[in-house]
């Protein structure tokens, strides 16, 4: 079995900046999109750390 790992997303609101320059949902829509490119692709995601500010 395949895992990635995501960890430390600091998801916040659409809109809204962590550190007033980071786009967190950005970065994870980037995240998810390199992940599915991935050969082989993994079997499932893990998220942990801090998901959201």
């Amino acid at each position: 079995m395949l895992l990635a790992q995501i960890s430390d997303l600091h998801i916040k609101r659409p809109g809204a900046l962590a550190y007033r320059r980071v786009d967190t949902g950005a970065y994870l829509a980037r995240c998810v999109v390199a992940l599915n490119e991935l050969v082989p692709r993994p079997d499932a995601a893990i998220m942990t750390g801090d998901l959201v500010d």
